[in-house]
């Protein structure tokens, strides 16, 4: 099974945090159980902004801990990522609400792990709620 990667799962690990510890943990069982790990291409934009890591850093880090970057899209990615935003954004202004809480990129990512992969690993699962098909691992 190959499960993409969240944002917050790599940075909580590399800031050594308490979150972070439990991250390494539950990486090191789903490896251990024959899983692979991905991070799509925003995801692997945003960890750019860390500022404890390096872009060198950030390549050798993914590169150890056996996590490839999937850069590619597809339209099947790009339809799902407008479904839900568009359904999100809906939701938003039928409650009265000016902007959209949560960035497309959320929307990028769970559109990726849907159509790419078989699972994803994040904190924040109800980010991903609007997914309704895709597999969320929780940590």
């Amino acid at each position: 099974m190959i499960i993409a990667l969240d944002t917050n799962i790599l940075v909580d690990l590399w800031a050594a945090t308490p979150q972070g510890q439990l991250n390494s943990s539950a990486l090191s069982r789903l490896a251990a159980s024959g899983h692979g790990f991905v991070v799509c291409g925003v995801v692997y934009a945003e960890l750019h902004a860390v500022p404890t890591i390096t872009k060198v850093a950030l390549d050798q880090a993914l590169l150890q801990m056996l996590i490839s970057v999937d850069s590619s899209s597809t339209l099947k990615m790009w339809e799902e990522t407008g479904r839900v935003h568009a359904l999100i954004c809906q939701r938003r202004r039928s409650a009265g609400a000016v902007s959209n809480r949560r960035p497309l990129a959320d929307h990028l990512i769970g559109a990726h792990a849907l159509c790419r992969t078989d699972a994803l690993l994040t904190h924040n699962a109800r980010d991903f709620s609007d997914f309704t098909t895709l597999n969320i691992i929780c940590i």
